[in-house]
């Protein structure tokens, strides 16, 4: 029922949304594991807003964001998610970087690429950037509180 309230507020713009571009539908698709599959999580039919919107929702719970809720969509082969609730500006702050961390990460696996210690200090900076963004996030959050 709150998700429904939530829903009507956002669409008639009383609730303000935090969308974040997660990217191009191939990209996407690669760092959320889509189409799901028995290996990891059982063949489940969904679409890859579907399946993020799981993972998503379930990000928001173990945050303990009660009241937080997303919508994910994907128009013109971009996905996008929208936050909206009390934790919606902390999303928007540290998705984008665990989600370029998550997409480096892939690119690197993908490619078989870096070795040695210039691997290492990327690997080192990448993390440290992520640190930093999300640490951000968190002081924003406090200081909205």
């Amino acid at each position: 029922m709150r998700l429904r309230i939530t829903t009507a507020l956002l669409l008639a713009g009383i609730v303000p949304a935090h969308a974040i571009d997660l990217g191009p539908h191939d990209d996407v698709a690669a760092l959320y594991a889509f189409p799901n599959n028995c290996i990891s999580v059982c063949f489940i039919n969904q679409t890859l807003p579907e399946t993020i919107k799981v993972y998503l929702d379930a990000t928001i719970r173990r945050d303990g964001w009660s009241g937080t809720s997303v919508m994910v969509s994907e128009q013109a082969g971009r996905v996008q998610a929208n936050f909206s609730g009390p934790g919606a500006a902390a999303y928007e702050t540290a998705l984008p970087a665990f989600l370029a961390v998550g997409a480096k990460g892939l690119a690197r696996q993908l490619l078989r690429t870096g070795s040695g210690a210039a691997s290492a200090l990327v690997w080192w900076a990448e993390l440290l950037g992520a640190v930093l963004v999300c640490a951000f996030g968190v002081l924003l959050l406090l200081a909205s509180l």
